[in-house]
């Protein structure tokens, strides 16, 4: 079993909590069923989210961090919906040397992300097991994605595989803002464009 620095940890679990939409960030009381493709289009970041994936509505979308993909159904969007299976998705502009350090990886293994191998790190958690991943993407400017896996121990090996099928799909996209009749116009991201049905939630 791998565990991590107290120090470490902390970072680790904000990682996992700081997108969890529950008590008041909530808009209602019941999760919903994911969209299938996820789009952050101030980011120029895409990927598909898991089949029968759920997540918890917030009450406002102001703030485009990342989002919350629960792998089972929590029956209410409350704080005990933290300890439900799920994938923790937190996105950001990167702040150079602002930056806090990244916590220790303990290697468990690797999985495709942006079409090239990363390395995975495992983690335990409230006697929970997880796995987490962050890297570097053009977003122009730069900025970063971490994704983390947070399930039981019985589940482990089903919910890694869905966590490297959706990390296998993650890529940068473009999205171009304004047009000629609201200028300023300008474009986000790299790559081919942002599809047209994704969105953040």
């Amino acid at each position: 079993m791998l565990w991590i620095g107290r120090a470490q940890r902390l970072v680790v679990i904000g990682m996992v909590l700081a997108v969890i939409p529950t008590g008041v960030n909530a808009r209602n009381s019941k999760p919903e069923a994911a969209p299938s493709t996820y789009s952050a289009l101030t980011y120029g970041l895409t990927f598909q989210t898991p089949k029968n994936a759920s997540y918890c509505p917030r009450r406002t979308l102001d703030m485009d961090h990342g989002t919350t993909l629960f792998l089972i159904m929590p029956p209410a969007c409350s704080k005990r919906a933290e300890r439900t299976p799920s994938i923790n998705i937190f996105y950001a502009y990167w702040m150079d040397e602002d930056e806090p350090p990244n916590p220790t990886c303990r290697p468990l293994g690797v999985a495709k992300m942006f079409g090239r191998s990363t390395r995975l790190c495992g983690f335990v958690w409230r006697g929970m097991k997880g796995v987490w991943v962050q890297r570097k993407f053009d977003a122009t400017p730069e900025a970063k994605v971490s994704f983390s896996l947070t399930t039981t121990t019985a589940r482990f090996d089903a919910d890694l595989a869905t966590f490297k099928a959706l990390l296998a799909t993650v890529r940068t996209c473009t999205a171009t803002w304004g047009d000629a009749k609201h200028p300023p116009q300008f474009t986000v991201g790299v790559g081919p464009p942002c599809p047209d049905n994704g969105d953040i939630f």
